[in-house]
């Protein structure tokens, strides 16, 4: 299992990458590393998909890191031997019975010739011999692999996102979320030149390119 300190430690000190273009929004990473900012919304989508609809797609996505999160730490935390010991536990108050009916029979004069009390034992003992047996083989036949809890999140991630791409919302507006490796940001392309859309351009972007033009001439 991999630890969330060192992932949220690791969100601390990575370098997020630029939108290197007009069709590319990155979706920042949450501060303790079990998901995505909700407040990313970017202009770009202005017209393509509402805010709404992608606070929605964020907020599933990181639901669903932050439950596969919490389902591995739970199973991490459970005993892996936890079943041989109800076993043995269980095999406890056979033992003791067994062990009263051979001293019964053999300090007490008349049940010395009681057979009952013998098969009784033996039969209690046999459930003892076998139950501890089963205990012993299937404890050491377990086998404990680590798990890869961020490959898990990972697959899961894309699939949840190949299902969320095919939604109208976006593959109309030809729309594509993607997941980098390890999910530490989220990507969405947009592509404008099938969805027939122009991108959108801040209007301080418009004033900065008219200001270079005059400063040319």
């Amino acid at each position: 299992m991999q630890s969330i300190e060192p992932r949220y430690i690791e969100i601390q000190n990575i370098k997020i990458p630029k939108e290197h273009s007009v069709s590319q929004i990155i979706v920042l990473p949450d501060m303790n590393g079990m998901g995505f900012r909700y407040d990313t919304y970017s202009p770009k989508l202005i017209g393509l998909v509402s805010e709404e609809q992608f606070k929605e797609t964020v907020r599933n996505a990181t639901f669903l890191c932050q439950k596969m999160y919490t389902n591995d730490q739970k199973k991490q935390a459970q005993d892996p031997f936890a079943l041989q010991k109800k076993i043995l536990i269980f095999l406890i108050p056979f033992t003791l019975i067994s062990m009263i009916l051979y001293i019964l029979r053999i300090y007490i004069d008349e049940l010395k010739n009681n057979n009952g009390l013998i098969y009784s034992a033996t039969i209690l003992q046999a459930i003892v011999i076998l139950g501890v047996f089963y205990a012993f083989i299937t404890s050491m036949t377990s086998k404990f692999e680590p798990i890869n809890i961020e490959q898990k999140i990972q697959n899961e991630l894309m699939s949840f996102f190949i299902e969320e791409n095919k939604k109208p919302v976006y593959k109309q507006n030809c729309v594509r979320w993607e997941v980098p490796p390890r999910f530490l940001w989220l990507e969405i392309t947009i592509d404008f030149e099938r969805n027939g859309k122009k991108p959108y351009i801040p209007l301080i972007n418009i004033i900065d390119q008219n200001n270079n033009k005059i400063d040319s001439e």
